[in-house]
């Protein structure tokens, strides 16, 4: 996903598709998008489209646990499968790994990690956006669970900021 002047791009194509993942057939995921900021805003869409991937990983997760009672087992056996009839992602591929890894006692590392982050990028999406402005699959979101999140009500605190319909209780 790079950007900037097309002249220069033959001179640096080999270093960056030389580094970058290969899919499928082993062709480079890199190319030249367009000038000047093409590829900054290639690469800001496609993090968005991640961070919505993992939004709903993330409430599939909550749904599968907490309301239908569904163990980790049985929940990286159902990633799995639905990443095999189609979904081919790789962070569905990772989720199944991850529920399904045990910590050094036997147990599932997985419920042991509390569900938390800091303040980062709540203030800086108050500063253009303003207070109180509801932001979906927001990246720095205190709860994975939440499809719309209020960012912020203008408090400094980041413990009293409030997500909408989401229980406070760790995934």
């Amino acid at each position: 996903m790079q950007g900037g002047n097309k002249e220069a791009w033959p001179h640096i194509k080999a270093i960056f598709q030389g580094i970058t993942v290969k899919v499928g057939t082993g062709g480079p995921c890199c190319d030249w998008v367009g000038d000047e900021w093409a590829g900054h805003i290639v690469k800001m869409v496609h993090n968005r489209i991640e961070y919505g991937d993992m939004q709903l990983i993330c409430e599939a997760y909550h749904l599968m646990k907490n309301v239908l009672g569904v163990e980790h087992e049985e929940m990286a056996k159902a990633f799995e499968e639905w990443n095999r009839i189609g979904l081919e992602s790789f962070l569905i591929e990772i989720t199944a790994n991850i529920l399904k890894f045990q910590d050094t006692d036997g147990k599932y590392l997985l419920p042991k990690i509390r569900d938390s982050v800091g303040a980062e990028g709540h203030r800086e999406v108050d500063r253009h956006l303003g207070p109180g402005v509801r932001c979906p699959c927001h990246p720095h979101q205190r709860s994975g669970l939440c499809s719309m999140l209020i960012i912020s009500e203008g408090r400094e605190d980041p413990s009293q900021q409030k997500a909408e319909g989401i229980s406070k209780d760790p995934v």
